[in-house]
């Protein structure tokens, strides 16, 4: 499969376009916080809000640079009290956002290897890198900050798995629920089964 899709000029890929490897070994933690650690583990731990079963933690006073490119903020994202995910926000400097947005993805280039590349036709660009374990997305809105996201995959699959499996069940029991005009009959009155 790897020298298949490497002579048509792809990267190597499973279902879902999920890249199999990145050169470099991905991070386990970011500035100390392991992915999969409790809240209790982030050191200034500030709660700022929740969002779809997520709780979102900044830590006090953290100002962190890219190199010479400021970060406005830095959340910590936490799934079942787990850390799940971290997103940076890199602050526009200057005239060109875009020669922030090139640089970072220099940097990251040079340390992971070469990205999976997505755009769409508003103009939003996405830059991934995937491991096993995590992923790494480099966002660029055509509106808005450049974002860089650090996902903890194994964590976002059991959610999913876990959305899917409440899915399935509200399909299962509104499909198959027994009828209300004479339960006991398989056939309903208008012939259906």
């Amino acid at each position: 499969m790897v020298r298949a899709e490497g002579a048509a000029g792809a990267p190597p890929v499973i279902s879902g376009g999920l890249r199999l490897f990145s050169r470099g070994d991905p991070p386990r933690s970011f500035r100390g916080a392991a992915f999969g650690s409790p809240v209790t583990a982030l050191p200034g731990a500030e709660y700022q809000f929740s969002h779809r079963g997520r709780k979102y933690y900044r830590r006090a006073g953290e100002r962190l640079n890219l190199g010479d490119i400021p970060l406005t903020k830095v959340l910590y994202a936490y799934t079942n009290d787990r850390l799940a995910s971290v997103a940076l926000t890199v602050a526009a400097r200057g005239a060109d956002p875009e020669q922030d947005f090139e640089r970072v993805l220099s940097a990251y280039t040079t340390k992971y290897g070469p990205a999976t590349a997505r755009a769409t036709e508003e103009g939003d660009r996405l830059f991934l890198w995937t491991w096993p374990g995590l992923s790494i997305a480099l966002c660029s809105p055509k509106v808005g900050p450049l974002e860089i996201h650090y996902v903890d995959t194994s964590l976002l699959r059991r959610r999913e798995a876990n959305l899917a499996s409440q899915a399935l069940g509200t399909l299962d029991h509104t499909v198959f629920e027994t009828p209300k005009e004479h339960p006991s009959r398989i056939e309903r009155a208008n012939g259906e089964e």
